[in-house]
């Protein structure tokens, strides 16, 4: 649908784009798949050592899958990982 639309940036993206104010720009925007989700060896582990609950994670919608992924994989220690993967199992059991 062609138009013009407007999009907010950061000063700092502008100035890496080395565009300014009110420049018109090409931006195209990709669809990600809704159905993906992001390897998280952490989850994978888990599921594993307790096969009955790969069942209840596979019933969960996707988004909720995509969910618990996103939160465990953008963890930085791996004891937060941890402590976030005893609270998935607790939420499937």
């Amino acid at each position: 649908m062609a138009g013009i639309y407007r999009m907010i940036m950061s000063k700092r993206v502008i100035s890496a784009l080395d565009i300014e104010l009110g420049d018109a720009v090409h931006v195209v925007f990709e669809l990600a798949d809704q159905d993906r989700i992001p390897p998280t060896p952490e989850i994978d582990r888990a599921l594993e050592e307790m096969p009955d609950l790969q069942e209840a994670w596979l019933a969960m919608p996707i988004g909720k899958r995509r969910n618990w992924a996103y939160r465990i994989a953008k963890l930085k220690s791996a004891q937060a990982q941890a402590r976030n993967v005893d609270k998935l199992i607790e939420a499937l059991a």
